[in-house]
């Protein structure tokens, strides 16, 4: 807690002194949208213990009757909220028996399915909480699962594997490789290779005892996303996001004039804190001690997250700076138009943007408490 508090004041110091980034740069020409400035639906945490709480949150999805589903690790389940926030319905438990689990990693609504990632393999939920079966990825990961991966309505799957482990370098050190992009069906089995592209920017540590790899603070993290007939590939050098069809062809890119960010002394602390909020004390222990020997990156990521909506357009986030009031998100047609920026709480990650809403997670930068929020979405009005 300390140490969080810590980064998080000199992170608000940098951000009192230096003023504010434009995040927006290239889109101004953009209508701009918004939400809400109060959620209209807040779970978490409260003081009395009246509600329930959300947990430690995997995956949020709106549930049929306006109320929203969510996985939670703490508690080992699934939780089925009402629209007013009063928990429905619970599903499984710790354990390693029929319904339970032993581990939730993260949730992905497939059209009408819920995928639940668990102990390497997806386990598929109805929208009430039914199981239905359950599956692995199969593909060309040295891993047995891949390391990111999303769908589409179909239940189609586009997945990137690990970096290869078996080849660290001698000291510690920034490394990034070139691992196989790979389209699956519903059941796991792959449709075809897309290819072979950067990995998830990582840091190797290496000593005496122990050495392994971590996502590197400020790195490049590629993002994927699948819509009703394109796939979606972005490795965030650059605001470039290669187009493929479902059957794993290029089609084009989409491409954004955006200037590359030198990263700052503030923007290194956020990372950090980010980087240990709601972690154990021995957890960020090890954590700070990685730091010292670390090189954090000299540049910003283009952009941090993507997803696809309801309507099949493509949702890009602009990667936030220490210096941004606000997350800043870029919207795409299905033909690669520009059609729209949308400016988020700047700690909101997002699950689903919605017709007429945004729902996602909130984190408090001081306390490590998640809690589930939805927004009305707002549009400008159209000129006569």
């Amino acid at each position: 807690m300390h140490l969080a508090r810590r980064h998080l004041s000199i992170v608000l110091l940098c951000l009192a002194t230096a003023g504010c980034a434009d995040a927006t740069a290239g889109h101004d020409e953009l209508p701009r949208w918004s939400v809400s400035e109060q959620p209209v639906l807040d779970i978490g945490d409260d003081a009395e213990g009246a509600t329930e709480s959300a947990g430690e949150v995997k995956g949020v999805t709106r549930a049929p009757d306006g109320g929203v589903i969510v996985v939670d690790r703490a508690s080992s389940s699934l939780k089925f909220f009402a629209a007013d926030g009063r928990l429905v319905k619970r599903v499984g438990r710790k354990g390693r028996g029929p319904g339970e689990f032993e581990y939730l990693s993260h949730l992905m609504r497939c059209g009408d399915s819920l995928f639940v990632f668990e102990s390497g393999r997806y386990i598929v939920y109805s929208l009430d909480g039914v199981m239905q079966r359950q599956f692995r990825v199969a593909g060309p990961a040295a891993r047995a699962y891949a390391y990111r991966t999303a769908c589409n309505g179909q239940g189609v799957l586009l997945s990137y594997a690990y970096e290869g482990l078996q080849h660290l370098p001698p000291t510690s050190s920034v490394i990034r490789k070139l691992v196989p992009y790979w389209l699956s069906r519903p059941n796991g089995t792959v449709i075809a290779t897309v290819g072979r592209f950067w990995s998830s920017e990582r840091w190797a540590f290496l000593t005496s005892t122990i050495s392994g790899t971590v996502p590197l603070p400020l790195g490049r993290q590629p993002v994927v996303a699948v819509g009703r007939s394109r796939a979606y590939i972005g490795l965030a050098d650059s605001f470039a996001i290669d187009v493929y069809s479902l059957d794993g062809r290029r089609i084009s890119r989409i491409q954004r004039d955006q200037p590359v960010r030198p990263s700052t002394p503030a923007d290194i602390e956020r990372a950090k804190l980010l980087d240990t909020i709601g972690r154990s004390a021995s957890d960020n222990l090890r954590t700070v001690e990685r730091w010292r020997g670390m090189r954090f990156p000299r540049t910003l990521p283009a952009y941090s997250a993507m997803l696809v909506d309801q309507d099949d357009n493509l949702w890009v986030q602009l990667f936030p700076s220490s210096r941004d009031t606000h997350a800043t998100w870029v919207g795409f047609s299905p033909t690669g138009a520009a059609l729209a920026q949308l400016a988020l709480p700047l700690n909101l990650e997002v699950s689903e943007i919605g017709p007429d809403d945004v729902l996602g997670t909130e984190t408090d930068l001081l306390t490590g408490i998640t809690r589930v929020k939805r927004f009305v979405l707002r549009r400008p009005r159209s000129r006569p």
